[in-house]
């Protein structure tokens, strides 16, 4: 029984040894700083039909924040996570910020991109 024990614990150990290592070998990848969307510059998010949503709509940025905030209030959530995953959706996150800047409540958001960059893996692989 001991025996399995101590098997068990040295596996574990050797697994947290093997990660810890090729976490070390990768070279450390810096996310980019986050920055305003130029004023006369606008994101959107692209709808695509499908067959569900046959006639699928394209968002402005300032609009789905506007419809996001008329929807919840500053207030009217307990926290709020929104990922952007499309590309240039960077230009999404100024305009929910701008609109929910009185909130007291939590609110986290990440982009796949800056507001003027296309979402992918390949800008980030480039780096490696």
């Amino acid at each position: 029984m001991i025996y399995n024990l101590v098997r068990k614990i040295t596996t574990l150990m050797l697994c947290i040894v093997i990660v810890a290592t090729v976490f070390a070998a990768m070279p450390m990848v810096s996310a980019d700083e986050f920055e305003d969307q130029p004023a006369n510059r606008h994101s959107n998010i692209s709808g695509h039909p499908t067959p569900a949503a046959k006639d699928a709509e394209s968002i402005v940025d300032v609009n789905f924040a506007k419809e996001l905030h008329d929807a919840l209030g500053d207030n009217g959530f307990h926290s709020m996570v929104i990922t952007f995953a499309e590309c240039f959706g960077g230009g999404m996150m100024d305009d929910v910020a701008d609109k929910f800047a009185s909130s007291t409540k939590p609110i986290s958001m990440t982009s796949g991109s800056k507001h003027d960059q296309k979402a992918g893996a390949a800008p980030l692989l480039k780096r490696l």
